[in-house]
């Protein structure tokens, strides 16, 4: 399988005048390349890698620029070997084949450092050079005459880290490099490591971002919702913009993104809404817990729906804390069953202390320190009676057992 390679050639320069040097470039010059390569690393499309490195080839008055890994494989993911004013035929021959007897790069990885840059003439001897089928058949055929290497070390993360490569070759129209324009390339190459190491790590999170909102999609028919800690909206799956969508929906979202209820709820529920957002988010310096609540609807056209509010154990990808809303959509308009410990009992078989906590989750919608506090009991306890509940009821949630108390048949 062949990597995945970017190649530019619509700026190839043409004409018999010789690139510019780059003796007189200055700090801002530097500054300005720099800002090229985070820009590319923020935007993440290759062409603006490609952008990013023709400025660099331009500042340096270089015919050609490279820039790829020379270990650890053939890509860091997201940031592919570009190949800057090289014919697409010569690149990919380079990969194929040329690479594997290119004399250069091998000794010059040898004697890599951090954020160091050598020039072609301190690596080999340019008669041995020049004996050599890679420069015979490849190199000369492309007048590429003299080169400057700068390598790098990505930052995390560690399965993409391995050393790469900036490569910048002039052709026989030009000077050589000197040291002047090495002492510049090595004051750019942090700059290059950096970005690199961005582009990685926003190109992972925007994968591991991808992966996610795939698994909640799988969810259908279940509404899935991330909210960050602000109650925003960050992600909603297919099922959960459906029920967003409709006007009639027991739940909402604002102009600025914000979860909401219906204004036809009750204001109580809008403030329990709040609450478990913020309690599961972990705010104020508390422990992260989830809990359950109703929302409920007073037409016939829309069904009421329970809400399970969950801390999300992994948010990076989103860059923020998170809660996961579950949704659970009623099976029957909002009534009001007689819900009572002995209807419960004999309904379900349920013991006293497991039907009085199933009636105070069902009416209160809390987690289960909450439950345990209102009962008088431990936390353990609320938990190992709601688990028997749920087998008892062969429900498989809080909330799925809450829209059965509220609106099954008891």
């Amino acid at each position: 399988m062949q990597p995945d390679v970017r190649v530019c050639y619509s700026n190839v320069r043409s004409g018999a005048h010789p690139m510019p040097h780059c003796r007189h470039l200055t700090s801002a010059s530097l500054e300005a390349l720099a800002n090229g390569l985070y820009t590319a690393a923020l935007d993440g499309r290759p062409e603006q890698w490609e952008t990013a490195l023709g400025e660099i080839a331009d500042a340096f008055g270089a015919s050609r620029a490279f820039l790829q890994p020379c270990e650890g494989g053939a890509s860091w993911g997201s940031v592919r070997p570009i190949f800057v004013r090289a014919e697409p035929e010569w690149a990919q021959s380079y990969i194929e084949y040329y690479g594997a007897l290119d004399p250069l790069l091998p000794l010059a990885f040898r004697m890599r450092g951090p954020d160091r840059a050598m020039l072609d003439r301190q690596i080999l001897d340019r008669r041995d050079f020049e004996r050599t089928e890679f420069y015979q058949d490849w190199a000369r055929p492309q007048g590429m005459n003299t080169g400057a290497f700068g390598f790098f070390l990505p930052d995390r993360p560690a399965k993409h880290r391995g050393w790469g490569v900036l490569m910048l070759v002039r052709d026989s129209r030009s000077d050589v490099f000197d040291q002047g324009e090495q002492q510049r390339l090595e004051a750019l190459l942090p700059h290059v490591r950096r970005a690199v190491s961005a582009g990685l790590q926003l190109g992972s999170a925007m994968s591991e971002r991808d992966a996610l909102a795939a698994a909640l999609d799988r969810l259908a028919p279940r509404g899935a919702l991330l909210v960050n800690a602000q109650g925003r909206v960050v992600f909603a799956n297919a099922a959960a913009e459906t029920l967003l969508a409709r006007s009639d929906a027991p739940i909402g979202r604002t102009r600025d993104g914000t979860l909401t209820v219906s204004a036809r709820a009750p204001s109580a529920v809008r403030a329990d809404l709040v609450r478990l957002l913020a309690r599961a988010a972990g705010k104020d310096g508390q422990s992260a817990e989830g809990g359950t609540v109703h929302i409920p609807v007073e037409n016939l056209t829309a069904r009421s729906i329970v809400l399970e509010v969950l801390p999300f154990a992994d948010a990076r990808p989103f860059g923020s804390t998170l809660v996961l809303v579950m949704i659970d959509r009623a099976q029957e308009p909002p009534q009001d069953p007689p819900l009572t410990i002995k209807a419960l009992q004999a309904r379900w078989d349920l013991t006293p202390a497991e039907a009085r906590t199933a009636l105070l989750l069902a009416k209160r919608g809390t987690g289960s320190k909450m439950l345990a506090r209102e009962l008088g009991v431990s936390p353990t306890t609320v938990r190992t009676h709601l688990q028997r509940v749920l087998e008892k009821t062969d429900t498989h949630s809080r909330a799925a057992l809450v829209a059965l108390l509220l609106h099954g048949p008891v």
